[in-house]
């Protein structure tokens, strides 16, 4: 009896000991497979040192080079436009995205989706008349890819901050909302991700006191207010200088708004830290140090009466057989000339 308990511990210890090494063998595999993922190709990082130096001819051959070398690289262009967003090369960043676009087109949904988050937010940070086109293309990558948080997170906050409309404003919301939730669902999620979604729904909920039903409401602003010292703490090292500057803006106004006027300007000066170049910190610690801020009932009664004059309009849904029209369509095309909007996608998942 013995000699057989005996028999039977030995199995057991061999069966652990095949165990263990099979799983470190899968984690050296994984290690290995995930740094060969991230490693970063020489071209970007010359592309990336001639951007320091402030050469970006230099920078612009290179990474024109590099794609001649991935013409029909998804993940490249992806990386070319996420560089020239750390610049602020908004336009080249813009470029980049629409060549990808057109170039990558056996790519998977998912990854065409990310190009066009891409170019929606090299659009938006233009600005102007480019606040539509932006819009366009967070429409179409939700179209590709209804399931990604980076996807929903930009069509919540393009929908949300150009608008002045409740009910747009609380569509936008929606899509932000349900980004959160799957942040807080996958464990994977990057904390930058869930920092700009935090951000996105925090000035969601200021954009709402501000044009909502409860216009001036002090429970909406200190929600807001949550939401985005959240944000804050959720930021990574590796978030870049442009997101940071943004969180720390919206709660900078935020603050404004609340009468906390102190910490506005303190956090107005780590935005302008992050963003040297942001008028609206620059504007704001200026309107506070020379006492020129309007109290929040004053913001509060010059809301009230515009948009007492004319009623909200109402919208449809956004996410509809709209999406297939013949305008959004244009607005597309207009962004990605000879793209193949016929092309058959299906959801998937990431």
């Amino acid at each position: 009896m013995k000699k057989t308990n005996g028999y039977s511990g030995w199995r057991l210890l061999m069966f652990l000991l095949r165990v263990t090494t099979l799983g470190m063998l899968a984690w050296l595999l994984f290690v290995w497979f995930q740094s060969d993922l991230t490693k970063v190709p020489q071209q970007i990082k010359t592309a990336n040192a001639d951007f320091v130096h402030n050469d970006p001819e230099a920078a612009h051959a290179t990474l024109d080079q590099y794609l001649l070398q991935h013409s029909t690289n998804a993940r490249a262009f992806q990386r070319v436009v996420g560089l020239c967003m750390n610049f602020r090369q908004w336009q080249t960043a813009m470029s980049y995205a629409q060549q990808g676009l057109r170039q990558c087109n056996d790519t998977t949904a998912h990854e065409r989706a990310m190009l066009y988050t891409a170019l929606s937010t090299a659009c938006y940070m233009q600005g102007g008349a480019m606040a539509r086109p932006a819009l366009a293309a967070a429409q179409q990558a939700y179209v590709l890819d209804a399931t990604d948080p980076q996807v929903l997170d930009t069509l919540g906050y393009v929908t949300l901050a150009q608008s002045t409309d409740p009910v747009v404003i609380s569509q936008g919301m929606q899509y932000v909302e349900e980004a959160l939730a799957k942040c807080n669902a996958s464990p994977l999620t990057s904390r930058s991700i869930l920092a700009a979604c935090e951000d996105s729904y925090g000035w969601g909920l200021y954009r709402l006191s501000l044009y909502g039903s409860k216009i001036g409401s002090a429970s909406s602003l200190s929600q807001s207010l949550a939401a985005l010292n959240q944000a804050v703490a959720d930021l990574s090292t590796s978030s870049p200088a442009d997101e940071k500057s943004r969180i720390y803006l919206h709660l900078a106004i935020v603050n404004e708004k609340a009468g906390q006027r102190d910490e506005a300007i303190t956090q107005a000066r780590v935005a302008l830290f992050y963003n040297s170049q942001s008028k609206r910190a620059q504007q704001l610690i200026a309107r506070i140090s020379t006492g020129t801020s309007a109290p929040l009932q004053n913001q509060t009664r010059q809301v009230n009466s515009s948009t007492t004059t004319q009623a909200p309009a109402a919208h449809p849904p956004l996410i509809t057989a709209a999406f297939t029209s013949a305008h959004l369509h244009e607005l597309v095309s207009s962004l990605v000339p000879n793209s193949n909007h016929g092309h058959t996608v299906h959801h998937s998942e990431h």
